[in-house]
């Protein structure tokens, strides 16, 4: 027998992947007072500024995490070239 919480993939006082992904997207682009306003007014129901606080934060420190272990995308050598070709015709003197 399934019951809704464990179905639908949320804890007491837990937070639904959609809506951390809400939080977090109202979270970064305004104040967290007004993002629980967006969040009352885009979803009928509200959570404390604090609380959206927090999950920004959270998911916040993941990404940044996440990007400062990725490798760069490309790396210059160390040393240059030996000799470097170019030419000249004139009209950009």
């Amino acid at each position: 027998m399934w019951l809704l919480p464990e179905a639908i993939g949320v804890r007491c006082r837990g937070l639904s992947s959609k809506l951390q992904a809400a939080l977090y997207d109202f979270g970064i682009e305004d104040s967290f007072r007004l993002a629980a306003y967006r969040l009352n007014v885009h979803y009928g129901f509200g959570l404390s500024p604090e609380r959206i606080r927090l999950t920004t934060l959270e998911a916040a420190k993941k990404h940044a995490e996440t990007l400062d272990s990725r490798e760069p995308v490309r790396t210059l050598p160390a040393t240059g070239a030996e000799a470097i070709a170019a030419q000249c015709d004139g009209t950009m003197v």
